[in-house]
């Protein structure tokens, strides 16, 4: 049975932000570029969120400052998640695991007054890893001094439930919180 639930943050507890912004200014096939080449940089620290900021505002024709204040508007958190995540926490462990810019990720916390929420937040722009290397995984194990049976990682993202399998990590794809509830009653949750 495990006892430490590890939530993704954007698309599980918050919504997207990077596809939808992206889409906003650029065809299918160049947001997903721009995501791998600048977001992706981000994410694992090579560059700064400033940096990031900038370079989309480059390259979309808007101000790096509408760039950061759009992304903020994106930003829809799911109450439902947190309500579910509040009642896990009376039982078990629950940290967080993001793929983000950690200003950009900690001022969405701070300001919906969820950074309490989490045990622990590993942000992978501070690690310099992003899902779903393993080495984020196995470092966000070490941390928690648990086995990878212990947990169980929830994200919206399958190569990142995968990633999370791959060290012997149990793994649920969220799709809608409905779902979600029914994927934990099968684990006994």
């Amino acid at each position: 049975m495990p006892n430490t639930f590890i939530f993704d943050f954007f698309g599980v507890i918050c919504s997207e932000i990077a596809p939808f912004w992206l889409r906003r200014y650029f065809s299918d096939e160049e947001a997903n570029a721009i995501k791998s080449n600048i977001v992706g940089k981000a994410d694992t620290g090579a560059i700064t969120c400033e940096e990031m900021y900038q370079q989309l505002g480059e390259i979309a024709h808007v101000s790096p400052s509408q760039v950061e204040a759009e992304w903020y508007d994106l930003a829809v958190i799911d109450a439902q998640v947190v309500n579910l995540v509040h009642v896990l926490k009376s039982t078990y462990r629950v940290v967080l695991l993001s793929n983000a810019p950690a200003p950009f990720l900690y001022r969405l916390l701070e300001a919906n007054q969820l950074t309490s929420l989490f045990e622990t937040i590993t942000v992978s722009s501070e690690q310099h890893i992003a899902k779903p290397d393993p080495a984020i995984y196995m470092y966000l194990l070490q941390e928690l001094g648990i086995n990878a049976q212990d947990a169980i990682m929830i994200d919206d993202n399958p190569r990142n439930v995968a990633g999370a399998q791959n060290v012997g990590i149990q793994g649920i794809h969220y799709t809608d919180y409905k779902k979600l509830c029914e994927d934990l009653r099968e684990y006994g949750v």
